[in-house]
């Protein structure tokens, strides 16, 4: 009797050790996927911020140096352009800036256009109200699932912040 138990044990050890081992890694695989959408959120945070926060920064123009800097130092950490992304695969290409305005009329929140009367600050116009920073073509994340190929997926994150500051 005794020998027929220990054989029951092995069978159900071998029927279930592969279930727990597939939750435990889909477990892993789920937590970096947080951990890289949150790692983004917080770089594109910096940039909205150091974005809204600092004087001078033209949105109208796509070369600004002073946005391409803090993009810089927001992906790798520091000024150097040589550096490497703190987030594996991101760069500092696929961060955009948008300045935004409450439309007075309606209430709406939309795109500030580059005029006298909308955001270009350059020639006269006014301040946003607000700064979004997002990824153009969001980020592709790919879980490691036993060496087999999964379908990557796309996050998408986005911060809006007031501008002058949070």
């Amino acid at each position: 009797m005794r020998r027929r138990e220990r054989g029951a044990v092995l069978v159900e050890t071998i029927l279930i050790a592969p279930v727990a081992v597939m939750l435990l890694t889909g477990t892993i695989e789920f937590g970096r996927l947080i951990y890289t959408y949150v790692a983004i959120e917080k770089i594109l945070y910096t940039v909205a911020r150091g974005a809204a926060s600092t004087q001078g920064i033209n949105f109208c123009a796509d070369a600004d140096t002073t946005l391409g800097a803090i993009k810089q130092l927001a992906v790798t950490g520091s000024e150097d352009s040589g550096g490497t992304s703190i987030v594996g695969g991101l760069t500092v290409d696929q961060i955009a800036v948008r300045a935004e305005r409450i439309n007075a009329t309606d209430g709406t929140l939309g795109l500030c256009d580059c005029s006298v009367s909308g955001c270009d600050t350059a020639s006269g116009g006014l301040p946003p109200d607000f700064v979004t920073a997002y990824l153009t073509d969001g980020y592709s994340f790919r879980p490691l699932f036993f060496g087999l190929t999964v379908t990557p997926v796309q996050l998408r994150p986005h911060v809006r912040v007031p501008f002058g500051g949070p």
